[in-house]
Parts: structure tokens; sequence; C-alpha cells
């Protein structure tokens, strides 16, 4: 009797504690058994108090607006096929949520592909998961980096947009002012 165990990879138990603690959350979407994922994902930070997780079969007697509204509470999702990863994240995007999927698979090509963006690791993800991805990083540590980037970014555009307003109100009431100076 044998078992084989697929660790955390090195970083995910910091790289959730980082998303939580910025107010990002993180779902937990497999294929895998439920026991494993429960365990994965209190390993990593997912699952804190609850062991609350949803199964495909289930999904697949639910109602698609049941699902949405589900999948706005629940963190682990179970014995999922690859288009019910896909289903889940295009539920979320019309609740609103901007979604970014971590995947490695082939069974995850589907969700890299209809998430806002999809990330894989360079050196450990199946060909079609890096085919389908528009970022790819080193490892874990490495979406740190890359959110920390985007939110630099984002306050740039933020600021560039705010300086655009100011030039326009600027230019507004300088032609004001030159109307009614006559």
């Amino acid at each position: 009797l044998f078992q084989l165990e697929n660790p955390l990879q090195p970083g995910a138990r910091e790289t959730i504690s980082h998303l939580t603690a910025g107010g990002i959350r993180s779902i937990l979407l497999t294929g895998d058994r439920a026991k494993t994922a429960v365990r994965i994902s209190e390993d990593c930070g997912i699952l804190k108090d609850s062991k609350i997780y949803l199964t495909g079969k289930v999904i697949d007697k639910m109602e698609l607006a049941e699902v949405a509204r589900q999948a706005v509470y629940c963190s682990v999702f179970v014995r999922l096929m690859p288009s019910q990863k896909g289903i889940i994240i295009r539920l979320l995007q019309q609740k609103g949520r901007h979604v970014v999927m971590v995947g490695d698979g082939p069974n995850d090509g589907i969700a890299l592909k209809a998430a806002n963006v999809g990330i894989s690791l360079m050196a450990n993800s199946s060909p079609i998961a890096r085919r389908l991805s528009k970022i790819l990083i080193n490892n874990l540590t490495d979406l740190l980096k890359l959110i920390e980037n985007a939110h630099r970014i984002r306050e740039t555009i933020n600021y560039i947009k705010l300086f655009r307003i100011l030039i326009i109100i600027l230019i507004f009431t300088g032609v004001y002012m030159r109307v009614f100076a006559l």
C-alpha cells in the first residue's frame, strides 16, 4: 500500500494569505476527490472554519441561477468536469466579478480561456494550459509581484484619468472665460 501525495506548491499558503488580506477571494475548482480538496484548501488557507463544498454531480442537478448564487459563497468545488469550471467562472463574471484563473493541467483549459486572465506556471504546466494562458509565471510568489504591479498600473491609470479630467475642466473653463469675456 502506498499513497501518492501532491504537496502544496512552495509559497501557496503565503500567496493565499496575501490575497485574502488584500480583499481578493480565492476559490478552488478541482476534479479531485472531496477529501483531498478539503485538505488542500485547509492547508493553503482557502477554507478556514467551514468544510462546505459543492460537487460536480450536485451542480449538474442545480439550476444555473442557483449555481451562480452558491458560487458567491462556496469556495471549494470538487469532482468538476472541465466544462463545469468554465461555467462557474462565467457565472461569477456575470455577477460582476473579475476572475483570474491559475491552472496547470489540460483539464484547466476551458477555465483558463473563460477567465478574465488565465495564468499558468512556465515549467510545471501542460502545453495546453501554457498555450491558453495569458500570463506565464515561474512560481506562485511571482503571482504576488504580478498583483503588486497591477495595483501600481491601476493607480497610474487612475491618476492619468484624473489628470485628463482636470485638463478637460481647465480647457472648458478657459473656453467659457473667453466666450463670456467678449
